[in-house]
């Protein structure tokens, strides 16, 4: 039996209400060649009840009897994956239409074996913690590159760029070439708690070069029952963050003790970080992890949380400090930069209900999804599909950047390319939508000619 050229794993627990829409966006993509493997984490009978009721031969589903460790379902969830390239996604979250055509056409012309994309976002109308509901952040596309990836690792561990930036097992399409090496090397895919994190080191280490696609071929989405809106916003149901770290901790995955364990991005990138370098490069000391700047992302990342009352801002000091204990210099940094003279900032996260606008910036689309009669991901990636579907072709302009230029390649990015595929943007979803949303972008025409205008002047 021939193997497929693309394999969507979807690892799922107890999210039967969103696995359906993420199911259709894979389900209807225009392209065949192609299986689903959804790997049931110990899930009541309703998740195979949704496999069940779509009715698709592309899907092979696969159950673990007792509950894991969210990297363990994921390895489970890889070994019965027989495709060329591995596309991770969320039970949640949507794959955008025509994304395996675009990707196969790509790798034709480039052989790549590391992708990364550009992704859109969805926080779905059930979703808590302060953030916004039923909303749509779409990125305009951009242009391709081809980076370094170690130079990529070096930016990220610096703190100039997210580790979305890397390629990964998520949002990405990876060769089992890649895998198999990750794995021969360290007897396992996955040695960190946080998988996707993991993987963007991992992967990136071993690819040593990878295309990052500027246009979007995917959609994160927040859900109620997201595990990380659970372990990173107030309102996360409590019995996801407690059950996510008994799993871990019964299977072994620990904080590093550099680490201070807080509920804050920067601190599991951080771990996943030390933990590929334990398992892959560990005397390579070109990659090396800042602590201070890690502190100060630490304390970055707290303050975008509005639930964190004085008292709980005290003890998330206290255990960073303790986290610093080996280094008394560093330890004496902290005191004097962050507990003796220093005031939490406060500044909302960009998703949150107090800092969402809907209209257009220089680099992203925002629109409520309630104005658009949208309600699920599936609904969500069929929006996002139309926006982005009159842009350039994302094959015809690939660079590659010296590795000097990796932590200023966000600011590069934002050129006058980018203002025209806004413009081609918002002309395609004028041609392909009906009148109920060509009223709605009257709505916001007024704000997004004003932007684009003194864009432009300012260039």
């Amino acid at each position: 039996m021939t193997k497929p050229k693309f394999s969507f794993v979807i690892p799922t627990r107890e999210r039967a209400y969103t696995l359906k829409y993420t199911l259709r966006t894979c389900i209807e993509q225009k392209y065949e060649d192609f299986e689903i493997v959804v790997c049931d984490n110990c899930s009541s009978p309703a998740t195979k009840q949704v496999v069940d009721s779509l009715g698709s031969e592309k899907i092979k589903y696969v159950r673990s009897d007792i509950p894991l460790a969210m990297s363990d379902n994921w390895e489970l969830a890889l070994s019965h994956a027989v495709g060329e390239y591995v596309i991770v996604i969320g039970d949640d979250d949507g794959m955008l239409p025509n994304a395996l055509t675009s990707l196969d056409y790509f790798i034709a012309k480039t052989h790549a074996k590391a992708i990364r994309w550009a992704v859109a976002s969805y926080l779905w109308p059930d979703v808590e913690g302060g953030l916004a509901k039923n909303k749509i952040h779409i990125p305009i596309p951009n242009q391709t590159i081809l980076i370094d990836s170690h130079q990529a690792i070096k930016s990220v561990i610096k703190g100039e760029n997210e580790y979305s930036f890397l390629p990964m097992l998520y949002y990405s399409a990876i060769h089992q070439d890649l895998i198999a090496d990750l794995k021969n090397r360290t007897g396992k895919i996955f040695k960190g708690s946080h998988p996707d994190i993991y993987t963007s080191f991992a992967i990136g280490y071993i690819a040593k070069t990878y295309y990052l696609i500027g246009k979007p071929l995917s959609i994160v989405g927040y859900s109620g029952k997201s595990n990380g809106v659970a372990n990173l916003f107030s309102g996360g149901e409590p019995s996801i963050v407690k059950e996510f770290h008994k799993l871990n901790e019964s299977a072994g995955y620990s904080f590093h003790k550099q680490v201070p364990e807080i509920p804050a991005m920067s601190t599991i990138v951080a771990n996943e970080f030390l933990h590929v370098k334990q398992a892959l490069f560990p005397q390579e000391d070109q990659f090396a992890l800042d602590r201070k700047q890690l502190i100060i992302s630490c304390v970055s990342d707290l303050e975008n949380f509005n639930w964190i009352e004085d008292k709980e801002w005290e003890v998330f000091m206290h255990i960073i400090e303790e986290s610093l204990s080996d280094d008394n210099e560093l330890q004496r940094w902290f005191q004097q930069a962050f507990i003796e003279n220093y005031q939490p900032k406060g500044k909302p996260w960009i998703f949150s209900q107090e800092a969402w606008q809907d209209g257009l910036t220089t680099d992203s689309l925002y629109l409520d999804g309630k104005e658009f009669r949208i309600s699920d991901i599936f609904a969500a990636s069929d929006l996002c599909g139309k926006f982005i579907s009159h842009t350039t072709s994302f094959i015809d302009v690939v660079e590659q950047p010296g590795s000097s230029n990796i932590s200023k390649l966000h600011q590069e990015l934002m050129d006058k390319e980018q203002v025209i595929n806004a413009f081609r943007t918002l002309l395609g979803f004028w041609l392909v939508n009906g009148p109920f949303a060509r009223f709605r972008l009257f709505q916001i025409a007024g704000r997004v000619i004003k932007l684009l205008k003194s864009f432009l002047f300012a260039r």
